[in-house]
């Protein structure tokens, strides 16, 4: 498990059909938006494509998808992105004391 003293996610999405719309998502509690992320649309229990399988040999790669998405993260790293729903407090957060 990656140590932080702030509760984060971070994942990956790629856009088969648009690449120009490829990211990394880093995200933390703020006043913006909910936390965690709302990921109840990705469907995870997926046949990996296993684009990220040696460039990050040392993680456990965790992949879901959209209709038009595929989502990567690492688990064990923030909290996990699996059955996150926007603003719920029944994720697993670690403490986001400073």
């Amino acid at each position: 498990m990656v140590a932080s003293k702030r509760a984060f996610q971070l994942w990956i999405v790629i856009f088969p059909n648009d690449s120009g719309s490829d990211c990394i998502f880093l995200h933390t509690p703020n006043p913006h938006s909910g936390f965690p992320s709302d990921q109840r649309y990705v469907q995870w229990d997926v046949t990996p494509t296993g684009i990220f399988r040696d460039l990050l040999a040392d993680f456990e790669i965790r992949e879901g998808r959209t209709d038009s998405a595929v989502f990567f993260y690492a688990k064990g790293v923030g909290v996990p992105l699996e059955g996150s729903t926007e603003g719920t407090s029944a994720m697993p957060v670690p403490n986001s004391s400073p």
